[in-house]
């Protein structure tokens, strides 16, 4: 099992937010470092796990998490249950201080945005949707929500609209 928290990630721009996930997932990293020493990693693996730093780019910080899963999965036998506390707080920072696209592209580009990539089971997963219906909850008192097939976002095979109260 993975846990991270997201509820001290409060940054004021992008970049400290970016930096806050980013530290959050080295750290993620640093726990499981024991699993180099196991041999269930190959040698590409190995630079992988090495390239995560707080200096990785985007494209290594968009699959560390999905790479850890795996690497878990390969260590125990089982597939790795993530668990994400407060996945909410830096969404709504970057909504308060006005970078929620350059936060939303991060997100998608990222293996948080897995709703449309085939495990192996060849069955979604439907992690970013967490993030949008974890929002969606903080909004039920001032909106309505109504299913939607051309809204965009799905949920089990639904789609969830957001409209004002009038």
């Amino acid at each position: 099992m993975i846990f991270m928290s997201f509820a001290d990630i409060k940054g004021s721009t992008y970049e400290k937010t970016r930096m806050g996930i980013i530290h959050k997932i080295t750290k993620l990293y640093t726990d499981f470092e024991f699993l180099k020493r196991t041999g269930v990693l190959s040698g590409r693996d190995l630079e992988f796990y090495d390239s995560v730093s707080v200096d990785m780019g985007d494209d290594v910080a968009g699959i560390a998490i999905q790479y850890m899963c795996d690497y878990l999965r390969r260590y125990y036998g089982k597939n790795a249950l993530v668990l994400l506390d407060e996945y909410d707080t830096p969404l709504q920072e970057a909504y308060v201080n006005d970078y929620w696209k350059e936060l939303a592209d991060f997100i998608r580009s990222s293996s948080f945005d897995t709703g449309n990539k085939p495990s192996e089971e060849q069955e979604p997963e439907r992690f970013y949707h967490g993030f949008v219906l974890g929002l969606i909850v903080d909004l039920a008192e001032k909106y309505r929500i109504t299913s939607n097939r051309k809204s965009g976002f799905a949920f089990r095979g639904k789609k969830v609209l957001i409209g004002t109260e009038e």
